[in-house]
């Protein structure tokens, strides 16, 4: 936990650095905006290309030693971003944006990988839990001082580095693993990785619909962070410090509903929860059609929409590496990475259809996104029974029963 805060931290302190000094050094504003965009574009890059070779490794190689290894890599590519800030090159920049994304790329699939291999499925919700409710915080705190610190770049710089050394020395206190499986080939074609992965996924329903249904989660996400400056500034003629507290709102709910979803799971992955977090991200998405009129109606939905996120997406997320097979859990949770940022690009893609095409305004995106949600309900407990089924005993206050057997 400590080790993955870490370096979610330093990512979000150096690419919130990077495009807020982008903003400031470049003068022409169209071409701000585009290396912002092309910057945005970098980052999300290694996930797409690199993910299913990650996968591998990690179960070749052994989940302790990557992320160990990665860990010093962070610490490399930290070192050359401090100089890639003090010589002010924004080619330079952005390459170690791409490299610090090449290094989470290969953390990711180890990082959630190693949680079944160090816990049991009555800890793996809990487990999930405390994880995401520190990514989150480590994504609030990595923004806020990225902003704060744009003035002060050689306090940036050494805190970012420090940050990357203590992580390293935490890596070493996980407790070593053997590989899950040593003999596991190479492969680097990213297309060929995705389509054998997905296969050894479809043997099984539960991966197969779970892994489908946790995407959800970040495209929900993605239209949310991309969306929610748009509503602020269109619907409130608010400032952009009033956009970020709205969407600090948001990440503070979705810890808290994470961290709550691991404790009320108890023993067990509780997948009755699945349903009822999609249902309050469909009421609470409605309701921004009209909240923005209220300053306090506004932040108690994006809380409440950040708090159903956590809810829908631990019992899926604990489900996905259970029953994921131990010798190649590595590849199923890098595909469940690459299928993540591809939901990421299909919510931009979505966006830009109703902005564009269909002239809805900010208020109305959310709101026929929470419309879809309520469908994606419909047919998520149509497909997935054991969700289903589950819900229905919470909502009886029956006592709750493993899905995992």
């Amino acid at each position: 936990m400590v080790t993955q805060f870490l370096g979610a931290f330093n990512d979000n302190v150096y690419k919130t650095l990077v495009t807020l000094l982008i903003l400031q050094w470049v003068v022409d504003s169209s071409r701000a905006k585009q290396l912002v965009d092309l910057s945005g574009a970098i980052f999300v890059a290694p996930f797409l290309l690199f993910s299913m070779a990650a996968g591998r490794i990690a179960d070749r190689t052994g989940k302790p030693q990557v992320i160990v290894a990665t860990k010093y890599w962070e610490l490399v590519v930290v070192a050359a971003a401090t100089l890639s800030l003090w010589s002010r090159s924004i080619p330079f920049m952005i390459t170690t944006l791409f490299l610090l994304s090449m290094q989470a790329a290969f953390f990711s699939p180890a990082k959630y990988g190693i949680l079944p291999e160090l816990m049991g499925p009555d800890e793996l919700s809990q487990g999930n839990g405390w994880i995401n409710m520190l990514t989150f915080l480590a994504i609030i705190f990595g923004t806020m001082t990225g902003a704060f610190l744009s003035g002060s770049l050689v306090t940036a710089c050494a805190l970012m580095v420090c940050a990357s050394g203590v992580g390293v020395l935490s890596s070493y206190f996980i407790l070593p693993l053997p590989a899950a499986k040593p003999g596991e080939p190479l492969a680097f074609n990213p297309l060929r990785e995705f389509i054998a992965n997905w296969r050894l996924m479809r043997q099984d329903p539960s991966l197969r619909l779970g892994g489908i249904a946790v995407n959800y989660f970040w495209f929900m996400g993605a239209v949310l962070q991309l969306n929610i400056f748009v509503y602020a500034k269109e619907m409130m003629n608010a400032t952009d410090q009033t956009s970020g507290i709205l969407l600090v709102a948001v990440l503070i709910g979705i810890g808290s509903g994470s961290f709550l979803a691991g404790k009320l799971s108890g023993k067990q992955v509780e997948l009755g929860f699945v349903p009822w977090g999609a249902l309050g991200m469909s009421v609470f998405a409605i309701d921004l059609l009209w909240a923005y009129q209220s300053m306090p109606r506004l932040l108690f939905d994006l809380f409440m929409l950040g708090f159903s996120a956590g809810f829908y997406d631990i019992p899926l997320m604990a489900l996905l590496q259970w029953r994921s097979p131990p010798s190649d859990r590595g590849r199923v949770m890098a595909t469940i990475n690459f299928f993540s940022f591809i939901a990421i690009l299909v919510a931009s893609a979505a966006l830009w259809v109703m902005h564009g095409p269909l002239h809805l305004n900010a208020a109305q995106v959310f709101c026929v996104l929470g419309v879809l949600s309520l469908a994606g309900i419909m047919l998520l407990c149509a497909v997935f029974p054991e969700a289903r089924q589950r819900a229905t005993a919470l909502l009886r206050n029956l006592k709750p029963s493993s899905p995992l057997s």
